[in-house]
């Protein structure tokens, strides 16, 4: 797993700093987390310095099959329609998901009308939750029959009293007027495994924790061999399949979890959605928290429902977090090394992301580029 951070600023671009937006490429496709403007532009000149460095790590286009929205505000979204317009123009022809968080009344208030287009003011939601949104990009081409390639538009409602793993989500499709609900994300994400976490914003948001597939630990062939197996029981077996009086689990090695990564999105540092998912078996190698102010702001972070340093890596360390980086810093900050000194009082791997950064996750190791 290889993640590209693209942007590392809040709400606005300071010293060279662009806003919002990474990639994460995984074995079985590339998945954008947040999109701000300009999210394009940047992806191409990561590109273009990467091919002259003869880089392995490079982002292609073809191989992106998700698009994860923490919250709606537009330092955050305001690149996507750009970007889907672009790949309409390249002639794609691959389906592409795009999934963000609502409220659990606007789902809900959908699935009963079945009209993705159904009037929701009355819930007073902000005037930039994704609902809103997704109308919008849909007005001015985002739709499948506009950009001649399927767009499965999903939003999920979030709470931050949520249970971690519950899905309340469902599929809009605007061309038919139509809302089904989604009961399990992998069948929009290429198989890859994605879970929402929620946070505490301003308006509904949520971490995305991204996982690659676990390695599958060697095949005990020498206890087939002794237990006299034919090439058809080792082949059940090996497929983890049982047979009789023979349990495959005991016909392979303890196996190797696969790397993983939780990026925040904007978030107060103290929230329910990390309380509850540190109550969970879900392990994470890194976690991506934003870290908007240095903790002599606190009261700012707390006012606007963001977070400082100190707070980032408290959560890491409340969900057992292998790893941290910080991102998303206030023009405030010319300096992160200040935001570095302070988490690492609380927590040991700390990484402050720059633009352009490439961490790479293997089974067992981390590996940062910058």
């Amino acid at each position: 797993m290889q993640i590209h951070i693209l942007g590392t600023s809040s709400s606005r671009p300071a010293h060279g700093r662009s806003v919002s937006g990474s990639v994460i490429n995984t074995n079985k496709g590339a998945i954008i987390v947040d999109c701000g403007e300009g999210f394009q532009e940047r992806i191409f000149n990561h590109n273009k310095k990467l091919k002259l460095q003869k880089s392995n790590f490079r982002i292609k286009f073809g191989k992106i099959n998700t698009i994860l929205l923490t919250h709606g505000h537009l330092d955050h979204t305001w690149g996507l329609l750009p970007f889907l317009k672009t790949l309409s123009l390249d002639g794609r022809n691959l389906p592409i998901t795009v999934i963000a968080p609502t409220s659990h009344d606007i789902i809900n208030k959908l699935t009963s009308s079945k009209n993705p287009f159904t009037e929701i003011t009355d819930l007073e939601p902000s005037n930039v939750d994704l609902c809103f949104q997704y109308r919008q990009w849909w007005s001015l081409g985002g739709t499948t029959d506009a950009l001649n390639f399927q767009v499965n538009w999903i939003l999920i409602g979030v709470d931050e009293n949520d249970e971690i793993g519950k899905l309340n989500a469902i599929l809009l499709d605007p061309d038919n007027n139509n809302v089904q609900p989604v009961d399990n994300l992998k069948n929009y994400t290429n198989e890859v495994e994605i879970m929402n976490v929620p946070t505490l914003h301003s308006v509904p948001s949520c971490g995305w924790w991204i996982k690659e597939d676990d390695k599958k630990g060697k095949f005990n062939s020498e206890l087939a061999e002794k237990n006299n197996l034919n090439k058809i029981q080792i082949k059940k077996l090996a497929n983890g399949e049982d047979i009789e009086n023979h349990s495959s689990k005991y016909y392979r090695e303890s196996g190797i979890l696969g790397p993983s990564v939780l990026i925040s999105g904007d978030t107060a540092g103290e929230n329910m959605g990390f309380q509850n998912f540190s109550k969970t078996n879900y392990k994470t190698s890194l976690l991506i928290h934003e870290a908007t102010f240095l903790e002599e702001n606190i009261d700012r972070a707390n006012q606007y429902l963001h977070s400082t340093a100190i707070q980032a890596a408290q959560n890491a360390k409340l969900i057992n977090a292998n790893n941290l980086v910080i991102t998303h810093y206030s023009s405030r900050i010319k300096d992160t090394s200040n935001l570095i000194s302070e988490a690492s009082n609380e927590f040991d791997m700390v990484h402050a992301a720059s633009d352009y950064d490439i961490i790479n996750l293997t089974f067992d190791d981390i590996e940062i580029i910058s």
